[in-house]
């Protein structure tokens, strides 16, 4: 019985995960149509910090993004 909740509790907080992050991704998107690109640069980031909770090419968008921001 213990397996079956923790189960559902990991599925649950993973769905929850995924919905935050897709949404903020979708917002950030949306907001690249803007003039002023400033909202756009900072929530795109944020929502795939969010994902890359759960999800191992989110967490390697990352890295790229921060290799490229040193050189």
């Amino acid at each position: 019985m213990r397996d079956l909740v923790a189960g559902t509790v990991k599925h649950g907080r993973r769905l929850v995960i995924t919905v935050a992050g897709l949404v903020v991704l979708l917002l950030g998107l949306v907001l690249i149509a803007l003039p002023v690109p400033g909202p756009a640069v900072l929530i795109i980031p944020i929502s795939l910090k969010i994902l890359a909770l759960e999800f191992l090419w989110a967490r390697r968008i990352l890295q790229r993004v921060a290799l490229r921001k040193r050189d």
